[in-house]
C-alpha cells in the first residue's frame, strides 16, 4: 500500500534536513515523498534536489509563497497513494512511526488513523494524545466530541495533520474546496471535515510524531487582515459542517472554536475603543492597571501582545511554571516564583484550557492571591447565548 509524504519546506532552514532523513529512513518503504518548496529559495531547492538523488521516491514541487493551505492542496494533486500524512518541515518522526500507522489502518479498513504525538523543545519533550479514548469508532459517532471535549477548551481530537494518517479521496476532496486564504487552523479545515466525511475511523497510542517548538510558530502575526483570513476559515467550515447542524452540536462547537480563533488572533476584537475596560472576554481590566499574565500558550502570547502594544496598561511580568522550555525557545519568560516580587493589579491566566485554569487558579489562592485579582474568561463570554460566529459570518 502506497503512502503519500508531503512535506512542507517552508522558513525552516535549520529543521528540514532532520525532517526529511527521518522520512526518507523509515522503516515502512512504500512511500512517495512529495516536497513542496518555495521556488525564490535555492537553499531548500538544492537540499531537496541533494536527498532526491539519493531517493528516487522523492519530488520536488516549486512554489511561489501562497501560504501552508496552497502547498498542501499543491501536494495533494499530486498524491497518488492510498493514504496521505502531511508533514511540517521543522517537524520530525521516528524510524516506525508510518509502519505503525499502516497496521493501525488494517490494509484501508479506516478512512482516518489518529495518533499522539510528542512536543519537542531542546531539552525536554512532552506527549500528547487525544482526548478521546484510543478506539475504532464509525465518525458519526465522535462528532459532538471532536471540536470541544467537555470543558473550555480542549479537543476531543488533537487537530494536527501530521499526526493522522488520512485517507487519499477524502483530502482531495477536501482540498478542492479549501479557501488558500486560510492562515490559520489549516490543519483543523482538513482534519475535521475529513471525520465528517469517513465512515471509520482509529484512535491509537502511536506517538511517532514530534513536534518541534520554537518562537514566532502559529501565533498572531499583527497582519492588517487577520480578520479577513479568520473569517475565511470559519466561512470554509460552516460551509463544511452546515449540513449536520440539525442532527449534532457541531453549530454550537463551531462557536466555542470561533470564541478560541478570536482570542488567538484578533482579541483586541472584543474591546470598545470608547470602553475604560481592557480584555472584556476576562471581565475587563481598568486602564492604568499593571498585569502578570501566567501561561505562554497561544492565548498567553496572544494576550501578551496585546496588552504590550497597548499604552494603556502595564505588563508587570509575564510567568509559567514551563518557564525553563520557554525560555531555552526565546521567550522572555520568568517563574511563577516572579509574583512574590511584582506589584500587580490583576493576574490574567492566559491559557484556554479550563481545567488547566482551574488549576493555577487553585495555586495563586494557596499563595495568598486575592480571588478577585484572578482573571479568567468570563461565564458569559464561554456561554453559548454569546454568538460570536453569527456575528463573524454576518449572519
Amino acid at each position: 500500500m502506497l503512502i503519500s509524504v508531503i512535506i512542507q519546506a517552508y522558513q525552516v532552514e535549520q529543521y528540514l534536513e532532520k525532517c526529511i532523513k527521518s522520512v526518507t529512513a523509515q522503516t515502512y518503504k512504500a512511500l512517495e515523498i512529495i516536497v513542496i518548496y518555495k521556488g525564490s529559495d535555492d537553499y531548500f531547492y538544492s537540499l531537496c534536489s541533494l536527498y532526491k538523488n539519493l531517493d528516487s521516491r522523492i519530488t520536488i514541487i516549486k512554489q511561489e509563497d501562497k501560504g501552508l493551505v496552497n502547498g498542501r492542496k499543491l501536494g495533494a494533486s499530486h498524491a497518488s497513494g492510498e493514504y496521505i500524512l502531511h508533514v511540517d518541515g521543522d517537524d520530525w518522526m521516528e524510524k516506525d512511526y508510518i509502519e505503525k500507522l499502516v497496521q493501525a489502518s488494517e490494509k484501508g479498513r479506516f478512512d482516518m488513523v489518529c495518533a499522539g504525538h510528542w512536543i519537542t523543545y531542546s531539552n525536554e519533550e512532552k506527549v500528547i494524545y487525544n482526548k478521546i479514548p484510543m478506539g475504532q469508532y464509525q465518525a458519526k459517532k465522535v462528532i459532538d466530541k471532536l471540536f470541544f471535549y467537555d470543558v473550555f477548551y480542549e479537543f476531543g481530537i488533537t487537530p494536527y495533520v501530521w499526526s493522522k494518517l488520512l485517507r487519499t479521496d477524502i483530502v482531495k476532496k477536501i482540498h478542492k474546496e479549501i479557501d488558500g486564504n486560510i492562515c490559520l487552523g489549516e490543519d483543523v479545515a482538513v482534519v475535521f471535515p475529513a471525520v465528517l466525511n469517513s465512515n471509520e475511523i482509529i484512535v491509537t497510542s502511536i506517538t511517532g510524531m514530534h513536534y518541534v517548538q520554537r518562537k514566532g510558530s502559529g501565533v498572531r502575526t499583527g497582519d492588517a487582515f487577520e480578520k479577513q483570513h479568520n473569517r475565511a476559515l470559519m466561512q470554509f467550515l460552516n460551509f463544511k459542517f452546515s449540513e449536520f447542524y440539525s442532527d449534532t452540536d457541531l453549530y454550537h462547537l463551531l462557536n466555542r472554536y470561533c470564541k478560541l480563533i478570536w482570542l488567538f488572533r484578533s482579541i483586541e476584537h472584543f474591546d470598545q475603543i470608547e470602553s475604560e475596560l481592557i480584555l472584556t472576554p476576562v471581565g475587563g481590566l481598568q486602564k492604568e492597571s499593571k498585569v502578570i499574565i501566567y501561561g505562554a500558550g497561544s492565548l498567553g502570547q496572544s494576550i501578551y501582545s496585546y496588552l504590550k502594544n497597548r499604552k494603556d496598561i502595564s505588563v508587570a511580568a509575564w510567568i509559567d511554571k514551563d518557564y525553563m522550555n520557554l525560555q531555552s525557545i526565546g521567550f522572555d519568560i520568568a517563574s511563577p516564583s516572579e509574583i512574590d516580587n511584582c506589584e500587580y493589579d490583576y493576574i490574567v491566566l492566559g491559557c484556554a484550557s479550563e481545567k488547566t485554569a482551574e488549576a493555577i487558579t487553585e495555586y495563586l489562592l494557596q499563595k495568598n492571591v486575592k480571588a478577585e485579582k484572578i482573571k479568567w474568561l468570563t461565564k458569559e463570554f464561554l456561554s453559548d447565548d454569546y454568538n460570536l460566529l453569527s456575528e463573524v459570518l454576518d449572519i
